[in-house]
């Protein structure tokens, strides 16, 4: 039922299958509103259904609160992205043609809306409508609307109580932007709208999947642990009741008030904003560094560098001087006994190479409770702290695994450094594909997962991880953006 690239998935299949869950007892469901309306995210973009039809894929989500009181709805919903690329791999096939300037579009409206539009820029919009055919600026906008209505609903919904959480979250944004602008918008009927239940907006995508999980997780563990004196009064500064308290910290302060690309928000407002919808409670120090108050995880953000590189097309530079302070803070963190993760959105699209090998010299890196390092700013930081609240309600619980922790911590590291950062462009390079998102030509696949099993084997050497290995490497859209692959005990 669910979607696979261009194809979407079974709506009404879905929703039935919802209704399924609800009947078998499940406390709290995590929804994608866009696959339970559209048929998933590309769905969303390049679907031609109309909004009343739409509209009424929602209408499952009033019926199972009511037959089901005791069941919870945890929704995402996105702000539709527009892509600043010709490429129209995920989106409608004018994209190819027309991407970049219904990109710029998007953002000359936004300043024109609000009056931040100089003659110049004037120019430049009057330029592009001229550009760009009207039948498809008209598609384009009929999209955005129809999705925007979608968004209005769902804050609706949370408004009644129907939903107790509502993520909206947007990528492949920017400060100006058709998304930016929209989420002003949802954010003044947020405000006015809302009587209960949790809404809130930021940059980010992939990884709500984690956030929704984690946010199931901190409400199932909140309470205190039966019979035990320690729940009431804790020990060592252990939390043991409520939600998880993930502390922030940060090697390079200043670093935290950039906006990473293809976001629209400094990373001191989408690191809080992070944590928060994952249920979990930030405790942050004096200028991000390592605070005093009593917490269960520590989340080291290895911050944003000014040059805004993204490791799709760029190298990443030798740079030891942010490497070695958030290192030094890693090994300062440690200290606390605590678990530590470390969130690094230093580049676009991978780790930082340098930061990884500093960890792994200095005998941390398979200290680590979890890492990540993976496309968007937004995309790190939610799949880091998901594991943060994961790795403190395990051992709140007494149900964490050191096995599967290991695996995932080794997984992200494979893909986020050895692929993503250094091997993904080597391998494009190689093929003599024209980027990423270029789907493989005859022959290509083939010699692309033979080279790329060879990089992650090599990897896990070189990390240190000697108990594991990679079976089951492939490439699930036919292109090197995404790769997949198994690890499995030696």
């Amino acid at each position: 039922m669910l979607p696979r690239g261009r194809r979407a998935g079974d709506v009404e299949g879905l929703g039935r299958w919802l209704r399924s869950q609800a009947d078998r007892g499940a406390g709290s469901i995590g929804v994608c509103l866009d696959t339970l309306v559209h048929g998933g995210l590309i769905a969303a973009r390049i679907s031609e259904d109309a909004v009343e039809a739409c509209l009424g894929r929602l209408s499952v989500l009033a019926e199972v609160v009511a037959s089901h009181p005791a069941t919870t709805l945890e929704a995402v919903s996105l702000v539709t992205r527009a892509s600043n690329s010709d490429d129209a791999g995920e989106e409608p096939e004018y994209w190819s043609r027309h991407g970049r300037r219904l990109h710029r579009l998007g953002a000359l409206l936004h300043r024109r809306f609000e009056d931040a539009l100089d003659r110049e820029g004037s120019g430049e919009l009057e330029a592009l409508e001229e550009a760009v055919p009207a039948e498809i600026r008209l598609d384009f906008e009929h999209r955005r609307l129809r999705n925007h209505i979608i968004n209005l609903r769902a804050l609706d919904l949370a408004s009644q109580g129907v939903l107790s959480t509502l993520l909206i979250t947007a990528d492949d944004t920017a400060r100006y932007s058709a998304g930016s602008l929209e989420q002003r918008w949802l954010g003044h009927w947020a405000g006015a709208l809302l009587t209960s239940g949790t809404v809130m907006m930021y940059p980010g995508a992939d990884e709500v999947g984690c956030t929704l999980v984690a946010r199931a997780l901190n409400r199932m563990a909140s309470a205190p642990v039966a019979g035990s004196e320690e729940a009431a009064t804790g020990r060592a500064g252990r939390v043991t009741a409520g939600p998880v308290r993930i502390a922030v910290a940060c090697a390079l302060p200043d670093d935290m008030e950039r906006v990473p690309p293809f976001e629209n928000s400094p990373l001191t407002e989408s690191v809080l904003r992070q944590v928060e919808a994952a249920g979990a409670v930030p405790v942050v120090g004096q200028r991000w560094g390592l605070p005093a108050d009593p917490f269960d995880v520590l989340m080291v953000v290895h911050p944003a560098g000014i040059d805004g590189l993204d490791l799709v097309v760029d190298a990443p530079p030798e740079a030891p001087g942010p490497a070695t302070a958030t290192a030094d803070l890693v090994a300062r963190a440690m200290a606390f006994g605590k678990p530590v993760v470390v969130a690094d959105v230093r580049y676009a699209n991978g780790s930082d190479p340098v930061l990884v090998a500093a960890l792994r010299r200095r005998g941390l890196l398979d200290r680590l409770a979890g890492y990540a390092g993976w496309n968007t700013a937004g995309n790190t930081l939610g799949t880091a702290v998901g594991v943060g609240v994961a790795v403190a309600v395990g051992e709140r619980l007494g149900s964490g695994s050191p096995h599967q922790l290991e695996k995932l911590l080794v997984h992200r590291l494979l893909e986020d450094d050895v692929y993503q950062a250094r091997g993904r462009r080597v391998l494009r390079e190689e093929l003599g594909l024209a980027s990423t998102g270029t789907l493989f030509g005859p022959g290509q696949e083939a010699r692309a997962v033979a080279m790329a099993s060879r990089m992650l084997e090599e990897g896990l050497r070189d990390l240190g991880f000697t108990g594991w290995r990679v079976e089951n490497v492939g490439f699930p859209w036919h292109r090197t953006f995404e790769i997949d692959f198994d690890l499995v005990t030696r």
